[in-house]
């Protein structure tokens, strides 16, 4: 698996960099986004943990993926900005009962 960066722009506002990256994988099953992310991590001299792979896409049959991350300087700035997805059951939460008395 090889990683190249095709864009990367700094966010101070965030404080983090948008990256934009192309997967190289001739031959072999696409990575996965937890791979891709060590790679990124590695790339940018930053822990795993830091780095949000957004969006990742392999064309049909494709040999090569793209796509989007994030790398984070801090772990606040991280939690600050990502929402984080709620682990546990997959069902849906039953609708809030609503203040107005029911007829």
């Amino acid at each position: 698996m090889e990683i190249e960066i095709i864009s990367k722009k700094e966010n101070p506002l965030l404080n983090r960099i948008e990256a934009r990256f192309s997967v190289s994988h001739a031959g072999k099953a696409t990575p996965r986004k937890r791979d891709v992310a060590n790679a990124l991590s590695d790339e940018f001299s930053t822990k795993p943990d830091l780095v949000v792979v957004d969006e990742y896409w392999t064309p049909c049959a494709g040999l090569a993926a793209g796509g989007i991350a994030r790398i984070y300087h801090d772990k606040q700035s991280l939690e600050t900005a990502e929402i984080r997805k709620e682990s546990g059951s997959k069902k849906a939460k039953p609708p809030a009962e609503s203040a107005a008395p029911k007829k």
